[in-house]
């Protein structure tokens, strides 16, 4: 029963995701929070992420995003990017800020284990990876998941 009961939960949360109608690219720059996202002051949408980095988990799950548990240790997978340390945040997708910096700066091995915080709120997010030294030149979201009680 627990089970379906997350199951309809994360069937809601992907249909409430697919009617916003509005891509990431669209998300006004004053929104964003503490990021160090390459947005400059006055723009009213987010710049496109760059290419340097893809991420390979999460992956996208149909026909329902991806659910992760509060405690949950889960590992983050990426390619690319430069090879110096880099920055990893969690996005909450429904207000498009950062909730919390996963990582400040951590070597560019591709893959970084994270555990979701026991008292992180039940909701979308994604996670946000650039750089971690100089002027952000690399950078990219995630696919959308959700996390949830466990």
């Amino acid at each position: 029963m627990k089970n379906k009961a997350i199951l309809l939960w994360a069937t809601l949360l992907f249909a409430i995701v697919l009617s916003v109608g509005e891509s990431r690219a669209q998300a006004p720059s004053s929104t964003i929070g503490p990021l160090e996202a390459p947005v400059k002051a006055g723009d009213t949408k987010m710049r496109a992420p760059s290419s340097n980095y893809t991420w390979t988990t999460p992956t996208a799950g149909m026909p329902m995003i991806p659910v992760w548990k509060q405690g949950q240790t889960v590992n983050l997978t990426w390619t690319g990017g430069p090879t110096g340390p880099v920055k990893l945040y969690l996005i909450n997708w429904c207000t498009w800020t950062a909730q919390l910096v996963i990582a400040g700066s951590t070597p560019n091995t591709h893959s970084y284990s994270w555990t979701v915080p026991a008292t992180l709120p039940c909701g979308v997010y994604e996670c946000y990876i650039q750089n971690a030294t100089g002027t952000p030149v690399a950078w990219t979201y995630s696919l959308n998941f959700a996390v949830t009680r466990p």
